[in-house]
């Protein structure tokens, strides 16, 4: 649920580019917060399945970038 809050929340812009320029100091703090959360493992894996919403060619862009695996693979 986490990534797919992070996805919904523009998280592939925040991915592509973090925050510089960004419009809203709420949303720079919401995402901000909520990556680091999603990456130290803060919220608890279920048995509900998570699609990522990224194409190949998105995925591979972030992937050069050392975006980590987590918010790159379906869970």
């Amino acid at each position: 649920l986490a990534l797919e809050i992070f996805y919904l929340a523009d998280g592939y812009a925040y991915l592509l580019g973090g925050t510089e320029g960004a419009s809203s100091a709420e949303w720079r703090s919401f995402i901000e917060r909520l990556y680091e959360d999603i990456l130290q493992g803060r919220y608890i894996r279920t048995a509900a399945a998570f699609e990522n919403p990224l194409n190949k060619v998105q995925r591979f862009k972030l992937k050069k970038q050392q975006v980590p695996d987590i918010f790159l693979v379906d869970l």
